[in-house]
C-alpha cells in the first residue's frame, strides 16, 4: 500500500461504516489499493512546511495519476506563497534624525514635507510594495510623448490637514495640475499620471495652499528628449 492510500485509509479509520467497506478488527479499514482515491473526497497530508496539517477536497472519482498532478500543483503554489519577496529593509537612522521626525510629526506643525518625488512607470497595486513606485524612469532622460506616473510620498504633521498642489509645467505654462487633501500622517503616498509631450525641458512643482498662499515644497527638472543648446541637461531639487 503506498502512503498516500495509506493516508486515506488512516482518515477513514475513525469513520467505521461510512464507505461500506469491511473493517479490520482493530477498526482500520480494509482498503489496500490505488482504487481508493476513486471514491473518497478527503486525503490528509501530514507533516507539510514544518509539521502543519492539510486537509484537502478532491472531487469524486478523480484517477490517481490526476490526483497527484493536483497534488503537485498545490505544493508548488504552496512553494510560490513562501519565497514572495518581503518588503525592502531601509537603514536605520540615528537618534538624532529619528528624534527630529517624530518631533515635527507631534508638534504644532501644520506643513506638510515632501520626503521623495519620482518618476515612475506604474504603481504597485498589492504585494508588499503596494502605492510604490514601480519601475523608476530617469529625470534627465525622458522620451518625448512618455506617460508616467509621478509619485510623491509626504510627512503630514498629526492632526494637521494640508492640501497639496503638483503642476507639470513646460515653456512657462502649466501643462497639468493635480490635488489632494491629505490628512496627518508619517508617510502618504500619492501620484498623479501625465504625459510629457514634447521635448523640452519640462519641472515638476508641489505646493501646500492650505493656507491663504501657495507655499512652495519642492521643484525639480525633467529632460524630455536631447537638450536645447539653451537648456540645461541637469536636474535639481530643493
Amino acid at each position: 500500500m503506498d502512503l498516500l492510500t495509506q493516508q486515506s485509509c488512516h482518515y477513514r479509520r475513525n469513520r467505521p461504516g461510512s464507505d461500506g467497506r469491511q473493517r479490520a478488527p482493530d477498526g482500520r479499514s480494509a482498503c489496500t489499493s490505488r482504487e481508493t482515491f476513486r471514491t473518497t473526497r478527503v486525503a490528509i497530508l501530514r507533516d507539510v512546511a514544518g509539521g502543519y496539517n492539510f486537509v484537502w477536497l478532491f472531487p469524486t472519482h478523480m484517477e490517481y495519476p490526476a490526483m497527484m498532478k493536483w497534488i503537485a500543483a498545490i505544493a508548488a503554489t504552496m512553494m510560490t506563497v513562501a519565497f514572495l519577496p518581503a518588503a525592502r529593509a531601509a537603514d536605520a537612522p540615528t537618534g538624532v534624525e529619528a528624534n527630529q521626525v517624530v518631533d515635527y510629526y507631534f508638534s504644532d506643525a501644520t506643513t506638510p514635507i515632501v520626503l521623495a518625488v519620482k518618476l515612475c512607470e506604474d504603481i504597485y497595486k498589492d504585494g508588499p510594495e503596494k502605492n510604490n513606485c514601480n519601475g523608476e524612469i530617469d529625470p534627465a532622460n525622458v522620451e518625448p510623448g512618455t506617460t508616467a506616473y509621478v509619485w510623491m510620498k509626504l510627512l503630514v504633521p498629526h492632526g494637521a490637514s494640508a492640501k497639496i498642489l503638483a503642476q507639470v509645467n513646460n515653456k512657462g505654462v502649466t501643462r497639468d495640475t493635480y490635488d489632494r487633501a491629505v490628512p496627518g500622517a508619517l508617510r502618504y503616498r500619492t501620484w498623479m499620471r501625465t504625459t510629457f509631450g514634447q521635448a523640452g525641458k519640462w519641472e515638476i512643482r508641489i505646493y501646500d495652499e492650505s493656507g491663504d498662499s501657495l507655499t512652495e515644497l519642492y521643484s525639480a527638472a525633467v529632460q524630455v528628449g536631447a537638450p536645447m543648446k539653451n537648456e540645461s541637461s541637469g536636474s535639481s531639487a530643493q
